[in-house]
C-alpha cells in the first residue's frame, strides 16, 4: 500500500487529498487578508447635538425724528445782523443697536424748485457762503445746537417762538457758520452723552437750533435767501463681544 492510501473497513480505499486541502488551507488565508485590508475610514465615531440653536441676529439701525419737528418747512424773513430764530427737533434712536456717533450736515436747495444738492455755491444761497468764520468780520448764518433732558417748552403760540430748558441744557454744537457744514463740507458731530440721548437705543434728544445772522454781516446780504435741509447720520459703535 503506498503512503497516502488507507484501507477503510469493507475493503474500500479513500485517497486524501492534500493538494486540495492545501489549497482550503490557502483560500482560508486569503480571505483572512482580504478581510484586513483597510477601505476608507474605519475609525470609531459618535455625534451629538447641542439641546437647542446658537441664535444669531443683525442689529437693526434706525434715526427718526420725534413728534415735534418745527426745523422743517420754517419760514424766517426780514433777518438783520444779529437776528435770531430758534428752532426744535426731537431725535430717537429707534433701532436695537447704540450709535457711536450722530453728525449733522446740511444741503442747500433751489430757491425755485426746492431741490436740494450737495452743494454750497448753489445759485440763490449766498446768504450762507458770505460767512468765514464764526468771529469773523464777515459772517453769514451761523448754527448752534444744544439738548435738553426733556422736551423744551414754547415761549407762546405766535411767532416768533422761542424756547427754555425746564433742567439744564448743553451744548452738543459751539457757534459756527452754516457754510462749514453744508453741501460737500465735513458734518459736524454732535457731542450727544453716551446715556439719556438719541446715541442709545430706545434714547431721544431734544435739540434746539440758534441760527443766526451775524454781528459782521456784509451790506450785499441784503436781499439774500437761503432754503436749507439738514441732515443727521448716525454710525453704530464700536465693535467687540456681545451677548
Amino acid at each position: 500500500m503506498s503512503k497516502g492510501e488507507h484501507t477503510k473497513p469493507g475493503g474500500k480505499r479513500r485517497v486524501a487529498k492534500i493538494g486540495a486541502l492545501m489549497a482550503g488551507a490557502s483560500g482560508v488565508i486569503a480571505l483572512g487578508a482580504i478581510g484586513m485590508t483597510q477601505v476608507g475610514s474605519s475609525a470609531f465615531n459618535a455625534t451629538v447635538s447641542p439641546a437647542s440653536p446658537l441664535a444669531v441676529s443683525a442689529a437693526t439701525i434706525s434715526l427718526t425724528t420725534g413728534t415735534t419737528d418745527t426745523l422743517s418747512g420754517a419760514t424766517v424773513s426780514n433777518m438783520i445782523p444779529q437776528d435770531y430764530t430758534e428752532q426744535v427737533v426731537n431725535l430717537k434712536n429707534a433701532g436695537s443697536a447704540n450709535f457711536g456717533s450722530i453728525t449733522l450736515g446740511a444741503y442747500v436747495c433751489s430757491a425755485t424748485t426746492a431741490t436740494c444738492t450737495p452743494s454750497s455755491t448753489t445759485t440763490g444761497n449766498a446768504l450762507i457762503t458770505s460767512a468765514t468764520t464764526s468771529s469773523g468780520s464777515n459772517e453769514g448764518l451761523t448754527i448752534t445746537v444744544q439738548s435738553c433732558p426733556a422736551a423744551w417748552t414754547p415761549s407762546g403760540t405766535t411767532a416768533p417762538i422761542t424756547y427754555t430748558c425746564s433742567s439744564t441744557a448743553s451744548t452738543v454744537l459751539a457757534k459756527e457758520p452754516l457754510a462749514n457744514i453744508t453741501g460737500s463740507n465735513t458734518p459736524a458731530t454732535l457731542t450727544l452723552p453716551a446715556t439719556g440721548s438719541a446715541l442709545a437705543s430706545g434714547g431721544e434728544s431734544y435739540l434746539m437750533f440758534t441760527l443766526a445772522l451775524g454781528s459782521g454781516a456784509p451790506n450785499t446780504d441784503q436781499g439774500l435767501a437761503d432754503n436749507t435741509a439738514f441732515n443727521f447720520t448716525a454710525t453704530s459703535g464700536t465693535p467687540g463681544a456681545v451677548a
